[in-house]
């Protein structure tokens, strides 16, 4: 008989499923061959997990929680990513003109002469909703798979621990992807090409209009490329520095104050991080949206735009980028904390680091 609320199921099929993935791409004379099984077992294994899922749907968030953190979620990213469109710009310029542009500050004068001050909030709007959604799902959703993958049952060991929250932030991160892709290609496209449109709200129907869905959507691979390490890496760098700084002078108090101040220094450190892992999936976001919706989303394509522009120049605008991350992540986590705070969110999401729990389990700290 299953025991629904043992995780181990949901574990199983990730691990089955990502096999049969790898299997089917790498070595294509057994294609074939898994065509048909790998088709049967990947429906029955989402048919098993859905049952599953909905049984501990009752034990997961409840609404009103759900609601407090997908706010909370929404307007940190909002605000953070808002804050910094300028840096963004440039940093897009960077990456998608590379020849013309080549470093920070001449590239930030140039744009100020040549095309406007207004012209470094290009795309302000697309940010501001694209990543209030995209903050909100993924903080929320990550809560919600995290319960659903974990059931009633604590977990036990640090690896099944660390596991569960690898496997709900990129299923949250995937969730959040597909609000923050459109938001994302008008966003690329108007900065890129300053020409195509007023604003947003004149950039999204006329990309919708021209290129279709597949406008749209066509950088989808590359927004996960670059959003899912981006959202593995800040969870695991931040969790390491939170526990690094835990047994020094500056945890040594469990103030409300303390614990903002442990939030804007692992953010910085997380941005970092995620900054620099996340790099080669921007920039191939911000080439694939340049090239139009003409250019094919596939393996291929990726190979083109690498040997096209070299794997070095994969890292093309990583230090405007780093510096963008590392600022928006202390900001974010700093006003994540005092929403959750302020909307009463609950306190095992928001307990102050300690030395004598395990990393891992705090995972859900802030996200």
């Amino acid at each position: 008989m299953i025991d629904l609320s043992d995780s181990s199921w949901f574990l199983l099929a990730v691990f089955i499923v990502v096999v049969w993935w790898l299997i089917r791409t790498y070595i294509p004379s057994y294609a074939s061959a898994l065509d048909f099984l790998g088709l049967s077992l990947v429906v029955s294994l989402i048919l098993l997990n859905t049952f599953i899922f909905l049984h501990r749907l009752e034990n997961a968030l409840s609404l009103s929680q759900f609601l407090k953190f997908f706010a909370a979620g929404g307007l940190c990213a909002c605000i953070t990513h808002a804050a910094f469109v300028p840096l963004d710009v440039i940093k897009t310029r960077l990456q998608t003109n590379p020849d013309k542009y080549s470093r920070i500050w001449p590239t930030l004068k140039h744009i100020y002469k040549e095309e406007g001050c207004l012209m470094l909030f290009q795309g302000f709007s697309a940010t501001a909703i694209g990543y209030f959604l995209h903050g909100a799902f993924k903080f929320s959703f990550f809560e919600v798979f995290k319960a659903l993958v974990t059931g009633t049952n604590k977990v036990q060991t640090p690896f099944v621990s660390f596991l569960v929250a690898s496997v709900a932030s990129i299923l949250a991160e995937t969730v959040a992807s597909f609000s923050l892709c459109p938001m994302e290609a008008v966003r690329i496209r108007l900065v890129s090409e300053p020409s195509f449109a007023r604003g947003f709200v004149d950039g999204l129907p006329k990309m919708w209009k021209g290129e279709g869905y597949r406008g749209l959507y066509k950088g989808l691979p590359y927004v996960l490329l670059k959003q899912i390490p981006y959202t593995y890496g800040q969870f695991v760098s931040y969790e390491v520095c939170m526990k690094l700084l835990s047994g020094t002078s500056i945890s040594s108090s469990a103030s409300k104050t303390v614990d903002l101040r442990l939030s804007v220094l692992c953010g910085l450190f997380s941005g970092i991080v995620a900054a620099v892992i996340s790099q080669p999936g921007d920039t191939l976001l911000s080439l694939v949206n340049r090239e139009g919706s003409d250019m094919p989303v596939s393996i291929h394509t990726f190979h083109i735009l690498v040997k096209r522009h070299g794997p070095h120049k994969l890292f093309i605008g990583l230090g405007a980028r780093m510096l963008l991350v590392a600022c928006m992540l202390a900001g974010q986590f700093f006003i994540y904390d005092s929403l959750k705070a302020l909307v009463g969110a609950s306190s095992s999401l928001s307990s102050p680091p300690s030395t004598d729990e395990n990393i891992i389990t705090q995972i859900s700290v802030h996200h």
